[in-house]
């Protein structure tokens, strides 16, 4: 699994293997990439060991579009995630990834993921949950892919 060379777009990657027929969805995605707040010092910068989570809420993102491979066997899923224009550039962090609006780092909640909405109903589902993780307005970006 590689990421894309575009440098006009940045990128998450997600991928989940598994057997016979499974189905992957936005918050398991969205929760492994903001995860990466536990470890996230918001007073430094450049922290790429947390670069999916910054990318995921860094505020000059407008645009963002999120779609789900699978290889042809079916075990292998790859869910990509795609923000314009792209973030986590040196001596930005502390200004574009804002803390937590309490001051504390919240962590996505356990959630039985078998009711969760999938990428073939919902194809918003990974901006909702980046929105609500940070408390953001969801009407701030502006999905530009078609997840089918």
């Amino acid at each position: 699994m590689y990421h894309s060379a575009a440098k006009d777009y940045g990128e998450n990657l997600f991928m989940k293997e598994g057997k016979g027929s499974f189905r992957v969805h936005g918050a398991e995605a969205t929760r492994a990439w903001y995860i990466e707040i536990v470890d996230y010092d918001f007073k430094k910068d450049v922290q790429l060991p947390c670069g999916h989570f910054s990318q995921c809420i860094w505020t000059d993102t407008k645009r963002a579009g999120f779609a789900v491979a699978s290889t042809r066997d079916g075990t292998v899923k790859i869910v990509v995630g795609q923000y314009q224009p792209p973030g986590n550039y040196t001596g930005k962090w502390i200004a574009k990834v804002p803390e937590p609006l309490n001051g504390q780092k919240r962590l996505p909640r356990p959630t039985d993921l078998s009711e969760l909405p999938t990428f073939d109903s919902v194809r918003e589902c990974l901006l909702k949950e980046i929105h609500a993780l940070n408390q953001c307005d969801p009407e701030e970006l502006q999905t530009v892919a078609s997840l089918k």
